[in-house]
């Protein structure tokens, strides 16, 4: 069966729906994997390249460089070469790459060309090129560097933003060291949290890795206990291991730091150029970042110390797994002691690596562990990896733990199913991508016996369950979802047709819908890029949970209502029925709808930002002015509202102020009860009249609001209303009266009430310490004044 699909697969990639699932299926197996190799070979072949490479599809021609090897690329040189200054930004760097791996000259002259016949760079090829120059000639490297480096203290902030750490990692590969110092001090003149990130990539291009200034981050924040000591199986035995960790204990670390590095810099050249550079510095001359150049000294420091090669040849067993379980970042000696631990009795390095999992599990240790035992690929650590996705555990040694089940396989994939579900949260989360990855006829039957729960609950699971192993029942399943005209439903029955081999009458309106849905994901995303902001769409996609049924789906909603971002609230504004119960509820935000919320919340401030008055209006953001002065967030103002009419049925304001706040954020259907209930329970409300009015209207009760207003005006003289200026809330009763006897063709009578001025009464005042009109039992300024 799986030979089957694969093979309907190869010859469906021409289509853009079928190369994006297959980019992602390959980039997800293990790497130098059997299957990973056969299908590099059956599904992307010259021809398919070449279709993909000469066409205008720039999205699946972005896959392509993403996941595919750059050797596969080498027949395609010249045309890469051809259209490199065309494609799209986000192209730049991925095509750079490919064309000075598998092509430098070409390459060279390629991006010489450019930056002759260019009289404005773009920012992301000047970056691009840079980052590839140790692939090139390196004559060539050494011209286009010359035009390339001084960007870097270009007067264009986000010029020299994006390009110092390229350049600086250019001017160090390419011996132009008369450059360091002022990319060094270009660096620093960035924002507290840019510099150390910064930091640390100086740390690796001087040192190869940036395990040490990353120590000395973390000790500082007290994220990790870590000391030098821990550690000094790494360096030789004359390092000043005691006064690198007292350098991590200090309150003014710099002053020791340049200490420690200037008795010692002259051990490796590495550290000899970082001692030059920190010393020609105006950021050290001036005092500026002193813990900054403090982490890179003592890198310095520790590099100059650091044991670039140790004899594992006769190393005992607990003496590799102590040294694998070293909380280091980059553990340089990886490689040689994974081939040492093949050596040893598989019974005895696999409960030894289990225990000392456990133990090092939050810590670098414990992701190196993990990582080693996906490439041992031993079925035997599946259980030991399965805890290491615990929810309690922290999310680098999870991903460690995930890969490595990927690798292990078929057994890991079969444990994973077997537990299901006594796993908690987080295994099932990180869970369901080595299952998708493995695949095979048991993920079949696992799909079609959770298919009701998933089906509800984890849509998103179950299609990538269905993709992974295509089976007739899978799809017969699927075919039932499809009137919701869920976009994940549809390309997935798509992909399962295709797959199979299907004759679904279906499958050209689906793909119509897709493809059009694909390209006005192009067109945002194109705006985005371009930084234009045209009038917003009418809607926004979102996955939304049931908190009925659970069913989480993906609804177009008009707007959502953004209250306190560090509380989480926010409301769904519109009204939509749940797809899989039918019931309106007050759906939950599923965490990519809070994602997609977030994109969207930086549109619009980059669109008010660049000045534009088109900015998209899809948020609500208004704040509620209450009657002492305060402000309150619309979500947390809708459930104080909800929770008064709950405790107190009768208190009529809490019902309309409900009822018009409903009516703000698109719940027309939801407001008409509450402003019905406030004017039941008070008939003279003006302000109840008008809105009810209104919302009856909107809704084609056209009958309904003349009949409302009609008996309203017969009560004129002892009308009631929160409005400071109650002559005017007469004057919009009268409008509105008047412009609903025009709709009905009723001639105006004496008897109508007017637009001239008239008594209304204020709703009477209540005093803050004054017991609350609702009913409560409670002071006012304690109940409905909040």
């Amino acid at each position: 069966m799986q030979a089957s699909y694969l093979a309907h697969a190869a010859a469906s990639l021409d289509d853009p729906i079928m190369i994006d699932w297959a980019l992602r299926h390959y980039d997800a197996l293990p790497a130098h994997s059997e299957l990973r190799d056969t299908l590099g070979t059956l599904w992307f072949h010259d021809p398919t390249i070449e279709y993909w490479i000469k066409g205008n599809d720039l999205d699946t021609l972005k896959l392509l460089f993403v996941y595919l090897p750059e050797e596969r690329f080498a027949a395609f040189a010249p045309i890469i070469a051809a259209r490199w200054s065309e494609w799209p930004p986000t192209m730049a760097h991925s095509g750079a790459h490919i064309l000075a791996r598998i092509a430098p000259e070409l390459a060279a002259e390629t991006f010489s060309r450019y930056l002759e016949s260019s009289q404005t760079w773009s920012i992301e090829r000047a970056a691009a090129i840079l980052s590839c120059l140790v692939k090139l000639p390196l004559n060539a490297a050494l011209r286009l560097a010359e035009r390339l480096i001084p960007l870097a203290w270009s007067k264009d902030e986000m010029c020299g933003l994006i390009l110092r750490e390229e350049a600086f990692a250019a001017a160090l590969m390419l011996k132009q060291l008369e450059t360091l110092p002022r990319l060094l001090d270009e660096i620093f003149s960035g924002t507290e949290s840019r510099v150390q990130g910064a930091v640390n990539s100086l740390a690796t291009c001087l040192f190869g890795h940036d395990s040490y200034a990353d120590l000395f981050f973390w000790r500082r924040k007290a994220y990790s206990s870590t000391s030098f000591q821990q550690l000094a199986c790494l360096f030789a035995t004359d390092t000043p291991i005691a006064a690198m960790d007292e350098v991590l204990e200090s309150a003014d670390p710099l002053a020791p730091a340049l200490s420690l590095l200037a008795s010692c810099y002259d051990r490796s050249p590495e550290s000899t150029l970082a001692w030059n550079l920190i010393q020609q510095s105006k950021t050290c001359q001036n005092g500026q970042h002193p813990e900054h150049l403090a982490a890179l000294a003592l890198a310095a420091v520790a590099a100059s110390g650091e044991r670039k090669h140790i004899d594992t040849a006769s190393m005992p067993l607990a003496e590799v797994i102590g040294l694998l379980a070293l909380d280091v970042h980059t553990n340089i000696h990886y490689a040689p002691l994974l081939e040492r631990l093949r050596s040893f009795p598989r019974a005895e390095t696999i409960p030894a690596m289990t225990r000392q999992l456990a133990d090092s599990i939050d810590t670098y240790g414990g992701v190196t562990l993990a990582r080693a035992m996906g490439d041992l690929a031993w079925p035997e650590f599946t259980e030991a990896l399965l805890a290491c996705m615990l929810d309690d555990h922290g999310d680098f040694v999870c991903v460690a733990a995930q890969k490595a089940l990927i690798a292990i396989g078929e057994s890991a994939r079969d444990a994973l199913i077997a537990q299901w579900e006594t796993l908690d949260t987080s295994q099932q989360i990180f869970g369901e991508s080595v299952i998708t990855a493995v695949g095979g006829q048991p993920v079949t039957e696992f799909a079609l016996h959770h298919s009701d729960a998933l089906l509800r609950e984890n849509l998103e699971f179950w299609c990538a369950l269905a993709l992974a192993a295509p089976d007739q029942r899978l799809l017969a399943l699927l075919r039932h979802e499809l009137p919701h005209d869920e976009s994940l439903i549809n390309e997935t029955y798509y992909r399962l047709c295709r797959l199979l081999d299907a004759s679904c009458p279906e499958l050209d309106e689906l793909r119509a819908k897709i493809m059009q849905r694909r390209s006005r994901q192009q067109e945002r995303k194109a705006i985005f890029d371009s930084g234009t902001f045209p009038e917003p769409s009418h809607s926004l996609s979102l996955s939304l949970r049931c908190p009925a049924c659970g069913t989480v789906r993906s609804y177009d909603v008009k707007g959502v209502v953004i209250g306190d971002t560090d509380k989480d609230q926010m409301l769904v504004a519109d009204e939509i029925a749940c797809l899989g119960c039918g019931a309106f509820p007050e759906f939950e935000f599923e965490p990519e709808a809070k994602m997609a919320l977030i994109a969207e919340i930086f549109l619009a401030q980059a669109a008010t930002r660049s000045g534009k008055s088109n900015a998209p209006q899809r948020l609500i953001l208004d704040r509620v002015q209450l009657p002492d002065g305060s402000r309150k967030t619309f979500p947390s103002y809708y459930v104080s509202l909800q929770e008064k009419v709950r405790r107190n049925p009768e208190d009529w304001r809490s019902w309309f102020l409900l009822g018009k706040l409903l009516r703000r954020i698109n719940r027309p259907n939801a407001a008409l009860p509450c402003l019905r209930k406030a004017h039941s329970i008070n008939p003279l409300s003006l302000d109840t009249i008008i809105d009810l009015a209104e919302l009856l209207l909107d809704s084609g009760h056209l009958n309904d609001a003349f009949d409302l207003l009609d008996g309203a005006q017969k009560d004129s003289r002892r009308w009631q209303t929160m409005s400071e200026r109650p002559i005017e809330r007469r004057g919009e009763f009268a409008l509105l009266f008047r412009h609903v006897r025009q709709l009905l063709g009723i001639a105006e009578t004496a008897a109508a009430v007017t637009g001239a001025p008239g008594f209304v009464d204020k709703a009477p005042r209540t005093g803050r310490n004054e017991p609350c009109p609702c009913g409560s039992g409670k002071k006012f300024k304690k109940c409905c004044m909040s």
